[in-house]
């Protein structure tokens, strides 16, 4: 299948790098099942028996996303006139039926994505007493903005911004290691163009952040020429920034250390912070702000109506919500 190559160049020039890595992966699967046979010879039969082997060795999700990949080179090759049928578009995908014992583990040992207010203080002042560096910073930014991990580990000292009692951070970029080495990492645009944002802090959290700033000036200057100077807030002792896996570990070592049992995940603070910012009833283009969650076109549309006593308002209950976890 030379044109499943072509495709995938094709689409690699329009997306970001990390979007073409999953899809290589599934493109792949693509190849080594037809890559011998003509793109013009494949049924759609042989295109369901494809799905049906896939279903006894990969999970759902990678199924489905090799479904799609499938489905946008024949798409493709039809606009092409390559092909002339699509033998992906009456293709079924194929269903794990779940046993018992799945739904028994499912019970048991819960994946938790909502963390309780209580339990939010509980981390950050474990974090604060005993955790590793720059923990109780992380987390405590984590909890008080919904920010995503891989923005987080992406901010430099000029996205804290600070004018006329207003304090922000800037989200205009993630991180991404593809190759899991933190010195091979890549600085790219937000997972959406409505994830381009800035994110309203209270005073403490900035001066939080401005504090480790200034710890970070300290150790580039004793650290001389080796240090990474780019930047970063959340930076390691080298000036790198930090790893998205090593906030996960840091975090179950002070769920243990907290004894909590539920399995949360970094990201399980951007879901408690979207549920309190529910519950405080701000107005739902506030939020929506806040967690970068729309697409340009709905924030274009939707963030004109934000008034600025709207927007005052809010903006102080949130900051009153991030200085009840900081006390």
């Amino acid at each position: 299948m030379e044109y499943a190559e072509k495709w995938l160049a094709n689409y690699a020039i329009n997306n970001k790098e990390s979007t073409v890595r999953p899809r290589k992966i599934e493109q792949k699967r693509l190849v080594k099942r037809f890559g011998y046979i003509k793109i013009k010879q494949i049924t759609s039969i042989m295109y369901q028996d494809f799905l049906d082997e896939l279903n006894k060795i990969y999970a759902t999700n990678a199924i489905s996303g090799t479904h799609s990949v499938a489905r946008m080179i024949f798409k493709k090759a039809y606009q092409d006139s390559i092909i002339d049928r699509d033998p992906t578009l009456y293709a079924i995908l194929p269903k794990k039926l779940e046993t018992a014992q799945d739904i028994q583990n499912k019970i048991s040992n819960p994946i938790s994505k909502n963390i309780e207010v209580e339990k939010i203080k509980l981390i950050l002042s474990t974090a604060k007493e005993q955790g590793l560096e720059n923990v109780y910073e992380t987390f405590s930014l984590l909890a008080s903005t919904g920010i995503r991990v891989g923005e987080l580990i992406a901010l430099k000292y000029d996205d804290l911004k600070s004018q006329n009692g207003k304090y922000e951070i800037v989200v205009t970029k993630t991180l991404y290691t593809p190759t899991n080495n933190m010195r091979e990492y890549r600085l790219l645009p937000p997972k959406a163009k409505g994830s381009i944002r800035s994110i309203d802090i209270s005073k403490e959290l900035y001066n939080m952040l401005e504090k480790l700033i200034t710890k970070q000036k300290a150790i580039k200057f004793a650290t001389g020429e080796s240090y990474h100077n780019e930047k970063f807030i959340f930076a390691k002792a080298n000036g790198y920034p930090q790893h998205a896996k090593q906030i996960a570990n840091r975090l179950s070592r002070i769920l243990k250390l907290c004894k909590i049992e539920d399995k949360y995940t970094p990201h399980s603070f951007r879901h408690s912070y979207a549920t309190l910012l529910e519950e405080l009833q701000l107005p739902q283009v506030y939020i929506q702000k806040q967690l970068g969650h729309s697409s340009f076109e709905t924030t274009q549309s939707t963030y004109i109506h934000i008034t600025d006593n709207i927007k005052k308002e809010a903006s102080a209950k949130v900051n009153n919500l991030a200085k009840s976890f900081l006390q």
